[in-house]
């Protein structure tokens, strides 16, 4: 009886880690396919996700291969359920080379079955960028809020 109490308590602590935190991601690989002066149909939504549950995101995190320069306001990424939102901006490099953000650990609540779209946020690409984000790695961390 002790050996079994102590096998299920081991695969406790073993299952419990795995679906405390969980991730949804996505990737941009032209940041200007999804903005309007570029691409006349765009809606900026990169992807979408609805939680059958209750979420807390903890943490959002970008890392792009390469990136505008001279941006008077930088382009980012959003989520948002159309009431709560959470942004991350694109840095800048110097030479357009690869950057990366991270929102740093967060506890931003969203209800269950309630659409999440993460989208891009066009800044100034537009008109005062020289060049544009590409391949851009999107990684949201969440776990399922307790009932």
């Amino acid at each position: 009886m002790k050996k079994l109490f102590l096998l299920n308590l081991a695969l406790c602590f073993l299952v419990l880690p795995l679906h405390a935190q969980n991730v949804w991601s996505s990737k941009i690989y032209i940041f200007t396919d999804y903005v309007k002066p570029f691409v006349p149909n765009a809606n900026g939504i990169v992807s979408e996700f609805t939680p059958a549950t209750a979420i807390t995101i903890n943490r959002v995190q970008l890392a792009a291969a390469g990136t505008g320069t001279g941006c008077t306001f930088l382009p980012g990424i959003k989520v948002t359920d159309g009431t709560t939102t959470i942004e991350l901006r694109i840095p800048q490099s110097n030479g357009g080379g690869p950057v990366s953000n991270d929102t740093g650990v967060i506890s931003v609540p969203f209800p269950a079955s309630d659409p999440l779209v993460l989208s891009v946020i066009p800044g100034s690409i537009a008109t005062t960028c020289n060049g544009h984000p590409f391949e851009v790695n999107i990684v949201v961390q969440y776990s399922v809020t307790a009932p």
